[in-house]
């Protein structure tokens, strides 16, 4: 069966002083199917430490993911400028090639023996391990350079970019396809051995890390918005100006740093359900200003943030004693849909803005729990 594959291997050319990179990308059985003669030559310890530096930066996201449950890193602390940041991946890349090498080969060459290989060659179990990790290395430096060009230090560039980053991700699967090729064009192996120890196994326990951290990072997120006030037993909660209370629907959280002009902030995480309220001393705004004046400046105020926002009034609820005009927009925010419902309140020295949002998907649960808010404002 493995008939095939043994005059593949019996036939490799011996001629791989230069390897050629763009066929490791683009052509890797062509690639691995040289001779990998003995010898230390230049790119293969060059690629050992690009390889080695990547796993230095990997580190650090690490150690990043653990900064935003609140836990201090002094790794992240040394990290504040792009010097430093440097200066620690070149170190830990130089240091840690030497493990790279041995340890990250040695564990290679076991799964080539669990893959049918028959006392695999130390030296090329370790080439073809590195040259296939160099496939999602290189991206990851790159990506780090384009970082670096981009934003005053990598603590900005983790904190406000998601599709560079994810781009390593499609090139660690291709890694592994990669990873398999050179082997089975190398050594003989099992087909579905191989393909179980150096595809399917690593692509599990890659997604299993990548699902892990998916979940504790969105637990993380999520939690960080969580106000630990304390609600009372008839959820009736007073806004940090003292001026009024609502009612926290079932399942809402009180919660903070969603906007700090807020005087009360409180949502569902879980359902992306959010509503804020804000204080306007009429005072502070010029003599005779009516409630419908002041509607049209907060109206315009949200569209204006809003691409291709649409509006249309919502008629009064029957049961607020208050004067109150509330308005329905819809509108797209950072290549997002999104809904809000805003009443503006009128009482005896102030405005009030109750808004509530969530993603247009989702908006069909807001009417009714916004409704359920209102009703229940009562000044103090």
């Amino acid at each position: 069966m493995e008939t095939s594959q043994e005059e593949t291997v019996n036939t490799l050319v011996e001629d791989f002083d230069k390897p050629q990179l763009l066929d490791l990308f683009f052509s890797p059985r062509k690639f691995f199917s040289k001779t990998i003669v003995e010898g230390k030559n230049l790119y293969l310890k060059l690629v050992t430490f690009i390889v080695s530096v990547a796993v230095a930066m990997d580190r650090i996201d690490q150690e990043m993911i653990k900064t935003i449950g609140g836990r201090q890193s002094t790794i992240v602390s040394l990290i504040d400028t792009w010097w430093a940041y440097w200066a620690f991946c070149l170190v830990m890349g130089l240091i840690g090639s030497f493990f790279i090498w041995y340890w990250g080969g040695w564990w290679y060459r076991k799964r080539l023996v669990f893959s049918g290989a028959d006392s695999p060659d130390p030296y090329k179990s370790r080439y073809i391990y590195i040259y296939a990790s160099f496939i999602h290395s290189a991206p990851s430096i790159i990506i780090a350079l384009i970082y670096t060009a981009g934003y005053k230090n990598y603590i900005d560039a983790f904190n406000n970019d998601i599709y560079l980053g994810l781009t390593v991700i499609l090139f660690l699967f291709i890694s592994l396809i990669t990873s398999y090729i050179g082997a089975r064009t190398v050594f003989v192996l099992s087909k579905w051995k191989a393909r179980v120890w150096l595809i399917i196994l690593p692509a599990l326990f890659y997604l299993l890390v990548m699902g892990t951290l998916s979940f504790l990072f969105s637990k993380v997120n999520a939690e960080q918005y969580i106000s630990n006030k304390i609600v009372p037993n008839n959820r009736m909660i007073t806004s940090t100006d003292g001026l009024y209370k609502i009612k926290l629907p079932d399942s809402w959280d009180v919660l903070k740093d969603i906007n700090n002009d807020a005087s009360i902030q409180i949502g569902n995480l879980d359902e992306d359900l959010y509503c804020i309220v804000f204080s306007e001393n009429k005072q502070g705004l010029d003599s005779g200003v009516t409630i419908d004046d002041f509607n049209n400046a907060v109206i315009n105020g949200s569209m204006s943030a809003l691409q291709n926002a649409s509006s249309k009034n919502l008629p009064p609820l029957p049961n607020i004693k208050f004067n109150h005009r509330r308005t329905l927009i819809e509108g797209v925010i950072e290549n997002n849909e999104i809904t809000y419902i805003i009443q503006v309140t009128e009482a005896k020295d102030y405005f009030y803005q109750i808004i509530s949002y969530a993603p247009k998907s989702n908006a069909d649960k807001l009417l009714p729990m916004f409704d359920r808010i209102t009703i229940s404002f009562n000044e103090l």
